[in-house]
């Protein structure tokens, strides 16, 4: 079951995403080295910061250092109703 269709505006939106931090850590052999706290961590952190920034979503960051964007998008107040999803930045 196809959720999304490939080429709809959400995919095209995540493959250039995506495209951005794929270098971020990158190591000789293809994987990734993002150890705690070197460059490429603040990287990751700092560009997540920015995409949230530009989607207008509010950055949060808990007591271990895991930073949380808030789409604020409720039936409420208009939207179409929000969803949540999250991963730690060395598992992408």
């Amino acid at each position: 079951m196809r959720l999304v269709s490939s080429d709809s505006a959400l995919v095209h939106t995540f493959r250039e995403v995506w495209a951005e931090l794929s270098g971020i850590g990158r190591a000789p052999d293809g994987g990734y080295l993002r150890f705690a706290w070197p460059p490429a961590a603040v990287a990751l952190r700092d560009w997540f910061r920015t995409q949230a920034a530009h989607r207008q979503m509010p950055v949060t960051e808990d007591g271990n250092g895991n930073l949380f964007a808030t789409w604020s998008a409720s039936p409420d107040n208009g939207g179409p109703g929000g969803g949540l999803t999250g991963s730690h930045f060395d598992s992408v």
